[in-house]
C-alpha cells in the first residue's frame, strides 16, 4: 500500500511538472493559473513531503521532495504577476533552509548505511578468507581467490580505522597461506642459471635449511670442484662458485640433505666469451714524455657483464698507425699521430676494435688531451692485511696491519693503472686516531691489493697517539697537480674501557695458604659488562697486589676463554683457632678512579680433623682368604671447617716432617689380620705415615677364624709414629668376612675374546692372558670377589693352560695357525671356542657349583678397537688445548686428550695415529698454521687463544675419533 502511494505521489508530481511546462491536454482551452498551481503544490505536496521526509529519512522520500521543489520553481518562473511571484518565492525561501538541512541529514544517513553495508561485506569476506581450509595445495589456491575478494571488499571501506584493522587481518592470513603453501609444496629446484663466469645460481621453490643442504655439481657426469656456496637471506636461492670457469656443456646441480631423495636441476652454458668492448673515455691524454702518443683505456666484458682480461683485440686507428704497448690486463694501449707530427689537444681520432672469435666490434672516437695527471682518488675502504678482507677500522688498531685501498682517476675521469702517487698528498684531520706523520710511516705506499679481479693501490694507516679512543677521522687525498681533494671518512667507537669495578664477598671461606675467588662486576663506558682479562688487567689497581715473593695478594688470572677471574691468595700465617685474620681488599679503576673495597676474614690453616668414612670404591665385604688394601686416599677426610680434603692435601699433611699420621686399630685374633703394606704380622695398631715412606697402606686380610665381622678404627694423629691421636677424629668402620655358606649363588665375569698368535712352539705374550673373576652373590645382591683358592678351572683343550685364576697359552703344543687351527674347511678364518669349567669348591673339597663359560680364542692380529678420551679433558667431544710459547701445539699435546687405547681383546695397544686437522676457524689476527697435516706428526704453530679446529685421530684399523678443540691460554 505504501509503495502504491509513493508511485501515485510521483505520478502527481510528474503531472504537475508536465502541466507547468504547457503540455496540458488540448481539451482544456482555459489558460493555466501558475500562481494557484504553485500555491497548491506548496501546500498539498511540498510542505507535507518535507515533514514526511524528516520522519522517514529515506532516499525515496528525499527524491520526491526534491521533485516537488523543482516543480514549484518551474511554476514560479511562469508567473507574470510580480506580487504573486514574490509571494511564492518568499514561501520557498522560508522553507528552503529546512529542505537543505533535511537533504543533508538523509544523505548522511544513507551514506552511513552504505558505509556500514560495505564494512559488513568486507568483514564477511575477510571471515571467509580466515576460515579457508589450507590442508591441500588445491585448497590453498582456492584460499588465494578468497583473499583477492577480501582485499577488493576491504578497499571499498571508507572508515580508516576499520579498513586498517581488516587489512591487518588479510595480511596475517596471507602469511598463513604463504606458509601453508611452502609447507605443502614439494621442495624442488626451480631453476639453475649461470650468472658469472664461475658461478651458478640455484633457485628453490621455497626456503630451505642452509645448514643441511649439500651441493654437488657435475658436468656431463664428471664431478666439478666448487669453491663456496652462498645462500640468499631468504634461503630460497644459493650461488655456487666454481674453482674454474664454466665451460660449454650441461651442468647438473644435485642438492641432498633436504629431502629423502636428492633434488636436482640442469643448465646448459657456453664457454666464457667476449660480449662487449668499451672505450672508457672520450679523452685520450698525451703521454707525459711523448707528445706524439696518447693513452686509450678500454674494457672487455663477457656475457655476464664481468670484466675479462688478456683478450686479443684487432685495433684500427684513423691515424694509420698501429697501437703500441697494449696492456690486455689493465686495458690500455697507446695510439700515435700520423706522420711525424705531434698530437694536438682537441684533435679527434677514430678507433675500431674487433674481437674476431666472438665477432664483437667497437667503434669510438677520442679527443686528444693534455697528459694525464692524478686528479681524483676513489677510495675502496680499509683492508686488513692479516685476514685479507675489507673491514671497518677499529679503535686501538695495530700498526702494519691495516691499509687504505683506492684507485686513481686522471683529469679526464680515466682510471690510471700506474699513477704517480708522489703527486698525491694524504692527510688526516684527526691525528689522535689516525696519524698524519708521513715522516714516520703514515700513508706510506703499500703493496697493491686485488679484490674480485680489480687491483687497488694502498697506503699504510698508522695509529695516532690516542688510537684507543677512536673517533671520526677524514682522510684527504689532495692532487698536487690539479688541487682536487678526495675524502674518506672513518668512524670508530672508542675501545671499551673499565669505568666501574665492584668486588663482592667470596662464596666460600678461605684459610691460610689458600686462594679464593673474589666475584666482581666490571662495566665499561657503554654500560656493557667487562670480562676479558686483556681489558681488566692493568685497568684496575688492586691492593694488596699479589707478588711471588710475598706469596699473597689479589691478582687477575686469565682463563682459557680469555676471560678473567679475580683471586685472593691468603697469607700463610697470622690466624689461629681463636682468631681470624681480617684482610682489607681495595680496587681503583685507573681511568676515572672508581673505588671498591671489601673486608674478608682469613682462617687458621686447614688441617685434617675428622675421618668421615671409606670411599665408595672400596668394599667392606671381603671373602675369606682375600684381602682389601686401605690407604689414606681411600678415606674421606674433612678439615676443621667441614670441607672434604683432597688426596693431595691429606698427603701433604702426612708428609710434614716428624708429624702427622693415621692410626689403624683392630683386635688381635678377630675376623681380619691387619698388616702394614701387606707384609709383616697382624697387630692391633698400625700406622700409615708419610707418603714417601713404606708405610702408606694397611692390608685387611680375611683370615681363617670363624669371626664374621670386625670393627676397624681409623684415627688421625699429630705424631708421625701414631702418637698424639686426635680422638674426636676416629671413624669406626665395620668390615665383614664372607664365607662360602653366605652366598646364594656364584657368577663368572665374561672373559671377552682371547688372542692367540698361533705359534705352537711358544706361548703368546702374557699381556693377552685372561684372568678369571668369580663372585659369590650375597642375599642382598652384593657381589664378593672370591680368591683363586676357592675354585678350580678346567678347559676342553690342552692348547691352553691354567694357573690359579689365569688362563694362558702353552709354551709347546699350542694352537698352530699353520695347521689351520684357525681356518674352517673352506679355508676361511675362524675363531676357536673353548669351554671353561669353573668349579666352586666347598670347605671339604666338594663342588658347590659348576659353571660353564665359553671362551672365544682368535688369531686375528691385535688392532685398535676402542679409544677413550680423558673425561677430565674432553666433554661431549670438545676440549680446550693450551699451546706452549709461540702458539705451538705439538703432536703429544694433541694426543694428550687420549686416555686409553685398547685392541679388540681389551688389552692396551700402542699406535701413533694419523692426525688430520680440519674445520679451522681463526680469531681475528691469528696466523695459525698446520704442519705435517694428515701424518702421525701433525702439529700447529702460531695458535691464538680462541682459535678452533677439529683433530681427527685415525688408526690403522680404520677406527677414527675426533675432538673439537678451542685454543686456550699459552702455558
Amino acid at each position: 500500500m505504501a509503495k502504491a502511494k509513493k508511485m501515485l505521489s510521483l505520478a502527481m508530481a510528474l503531472l504537475v511538472t508536465v502541466g507547468s511546462l504547457g503540455y496540458a491536454p488540448k481539451a482544456s482551452a482555459a489558460a493555466v493559473d501558475y500562481y494557484k498551481v504553485a500555491l497548491k503544490s506548496y501546500s498539498v505536496y511540498l510542505a507535507p513531503q518535507l515533514e514526511k521526509t524528516k520522519q522517514t529519512q529515506t532516499l525515496e522520500d528525499l527524491k520526491l521532495l526534491q521533485s516537488y521543489y523543482r516543480s514549484i520553481k518551474i511554476h514560479m518562473s511562469k508567473i507574470t504577476n510580480a506580487k504573486q511571484k514574490s509571494e511564492v518565492s518568499n514561501k520557498l525561501m522560508a522553507i528552503s533552509a529546512d529542505i537543505v538541512k533535511t537533504i543533508n541529514e538523509v544523505k548522511a544517513k544513507v551514506a552511513n548505511e552504505d558505509a556500514a553495508k560495505l564494512v559488513a561485506a568486507a568483514e564477511e569476506a575477510v571471515k571467509a578468507y580466515e576460515a579457508a581450509d589450507l590442508s591441500t595445495l588445491d585448497k590453498v589456491a582456492a584460499a588465494k581467490e578468497l583473499g583477492k575478494k577480501a582485499l577488493e571488499a576491504v578497499a571499498k571501506v571508507t572508515d580508516a580505522a576499520k579498513k586498517a584493522d581488516l587489512e591487518a587481518k588479510v595480511k596475517a592470513m596471507d602469511k598463513k597461506v604463504t606458509d601453508a603453501e611452502a609447507k605443502l609444496a614439494v621442495l624442488k629446484v626451480e631453476s639453475v642459471s649461470a650468472i658469472k663466469a664461475k658461478a651458478l645460481k640455484v633457485v628453490f621453490n621455497k626456503a630451505v635449511d642452509d645448514t643441511k643442504a649439500k651441493f654437488e655439481v657435475k658436468k656431463d657426469s664428471i664431478l666439478v670442484n666448487t669453491e663456496k656456496v652462498e645462500f640468499a637471506a631468504d634461503k630460497k636461492s644459493a650461488v655456487i662458485t666454481m674453482v674454474t670457469n664454466l665451460t660449454k656443456g650441461e651442468y647438473t646441480v644435485t642438492v641432498s640433505g633436504l629431502t629423502e631423495t636428492a633434488i636436482s636441476g640442469k643448465v646448459t652454458v657456453d664457454d666464457v666469451k667476449v660480449a662487449k668492448i668499451n672505450i672508457l673515455s672520450t679523452k685520450a691524454p698525451r703521454l707525459n714524455n711523448n707528445d706524439k702518443r696518447a693513452l686509450v683505456s678500454y674494457e672487455v666484458l663477457n656475457q655476464y657483464g664481468e670484466k675479462i682480461t688478456g683478450q686479443t683485440i684487432s685495433w684500427t686507428i684513423s691515424t694509420g698507425k698501429p697501437v703500441y704497448n697494449e696492456n690486455t690486463i689493465n686495458g690500455t694501449f697507446e695510439i700515435e699521430a700520423a706522420g711525424t707530427s705531434d698530437f694536438i689537444p682537441g684533435q679527434v681520432v677514430y678507433i675500431t676494435g674487433v674481437h674476431a672469435a666472438s665477432a664483437t666490434v667497437v667503434n669510438a672516437q677520442v679527443e686528444i688531451a693534455l697528459a694525464a695527471e692524478p686528479n681524483e682518488v676513489v677510495f675502496k675502504g680499509v683492508y686488513d692485511t692479516t685476514n685479507s678482507k675489507l673491514v671497518d677500522l677499529p679503535a686501538g688498531f695495530a700498526n702494519g696491519r691495516y691499509v687504505l685501498l683506492f684507485q686513481v682517476k686522471d683529469q679526464y675521469n680515466n682510471l690510471m693503472a700506474s699513477p704517480n702517487l708522489s703527486k698525491l698528498v694524504f692527510t688526516s684531520n684527526n691525528p689522535l686516531f689516525v696519524s698524519s706523520d708521513t715522516a714516520n710511516g703514515a700513508f706510506a705506499s703499500a703493496t697493491d691489493v686485488t679484490i674480485d679481479g680489480v687491483t687497488y693501490k694502498a697506503v699504510a694507516l698508522k695509529a695516532g697517539s690516542s688510537v684507543n679512543n677512536g673517533g671520526t677521522v677524514t682522510i684527504q687525498a689532495i692532487s698536487s697537480v690539479t688541487g682536487k681533494i678526495s675524502t674518506y671518512t672513518i668512524e670508530a667507537k672508542a675501545l671499551a674501557a673499565v669505568k666501574t669495578f665492584t668486588m663482592s664477598a667470596p662464596a666460600k671461606m678461605v684459610a691460610e695458604g689458600e686462594k679464593v675467588e673474589i666475584p666482581f662486576t666490571a662495566v665499561d663506558q657503554y654500560g656493557n659488562a667487562v670480562t676479558k682479562y686483556s681489558q681488566l688487567n692493568g685497568s684496575v689497581t688492586l691492593s694488596p697486589l699479589y707478588s711471588v715473593s710475598a706469596g699473597y695478594g689479589l691478582k687477575f688470572e686469565e682463563q682459557n676463554d680469555g676471560t678473567a677471574k679475580l683471586y685472593y691468595y691468603a697469607q700463610a700465617d697470622g690466624a689461629n683457632d681463636n682468631f681470624d685474620l681480617p684482610v682489607y681488599l681495595t680496587s681503583v679503576v685507573t681511568n676515572g678512579g672508581n673505588f671498591s673495597s671489601l673486608m674478608i676474614s682469613v682462617k687458621e690453616k686447614a688441617r685434617p680433623t675428622t675421618i668421615v668414612g671409606l670411599k665408595s670404591t672400596k668394599s667392606t665385604y671381603v671373602a675369606k682368604g682375600n684381602y682389601v688394601d686401605i690407604a689414606s686416599t681411600d678415606l674421606v677426610i674433612q678439615d676443621q671447617y667441614g670441607r672434604t680434603m683432597t688426596d693431595a692435601a691429606v698427603k701433604a699433611w702426612l708428609d710434614i716432617a716428624s708429624a702427622n699420621s693415621i692410626v689403624v686399630e683392630s683386635t688381635t685374633g678377630s675376623a681380619f689380620d691387619v698388616l702394614l703394606d701387606g707384609a709383616g704380622s697382624d697387630a692391633t695398631k698400625q700406622v700409615i705415615a708419610a707418603s714417601t715412606s713404606s708405610a702408606i697402606k694397611v692390608r685387611l686380610s680375611a683370615n681363617n677364624t670363624t669371626d664374621k665381622t670386625e670393627t676397624i678404627k681409623f684415627t688421625l694423629a699429630t705424631g708421625d709414629d701414631g702418637s698424639n691421636p686426635v680422638t674426636v677424629s676416629t671413624k669406626s668402620i665395620v668390615f665383614t668376612k664372607t664365607f662360602k655358606s653366605d652366598y646364594t649363588s656364584f657368577e663368572v665375569a665374561d672373559f671377552g675374546k682371547m688372542y692367540n698368535d698361533g705359534i705352537a712352539g711358544s706361548a703368546t705374550a702374557s699381556t693377552h692372558n685372561k684372568t678369571v673373576k668369580v663372585y659369590g652373590v650375597l642375599a642382598n645382591g652384593t657381589k664378593v670377589l672370591l680368591p683363586a683358592a676357592d675354585y678350580s678351572l678346567a678347559l676342553t683343550t690342552s692348547k691352553l693352560t691354567t694357573s690359579g685364576s689365569i688362563i694362558a697359552d702353552v709354551s709347546t703344543g699350542g694352537f698352530d695357525k699353520t695347521a689351520n687351527d684357525f681356518k674352517d674347511a673352506s679355508g676361511n678364518a675362524k675363531d676357536v671356542k673353548v669351554t671353561v669349567l669353573v668349579t666352586v669348591n666347598g670347605d671339604s673339597g666338594e663342588a658347590l657349583q659348576i659353571i660353564e663359560k665359553e671362551l672365544v680364542v682368535s688369531n686375528e692380529q691385535p688392532k685398535v678397537a676402542t679409544v677413550t678420551f680423558d673425561e677430565d679433558l674432553v666433554t661431549d667431544g670438545k676440549a680446550v688445548i693450551n699451546p706452549t710459547t709461540g702458539g705451538v701445539i705439538d703432536t703429544n699435546n694433541l694426543k694428550s686428550v687420549i686416555d686409553e687405547v685398547k685392541d679388540q681383546y681389551g688389552v692396551e695397544f700402542t699406535e701413533n695415529p694419523t692426525i688430520i686437522i680440519t674445520n679451522l676457524v681463526k680469531v681475528d689476527g691469528s696466523t695459525l698454521t698446520v704442519s705435517s697435516n694428515g701424518t702421525a706428526s701433525a702439529s700447529i704453530a702460531n695458535a691464538t687463544m680462541g682459535d678452533k679446529f677439529t683433530a681427527t685421530f685415525k688408526y690403522a684399523s680404520g677406527v677414527t675419533v675426533k675432538v673439537d678443540f678451542t685454543v686456550g691460554l699459552t702455558q
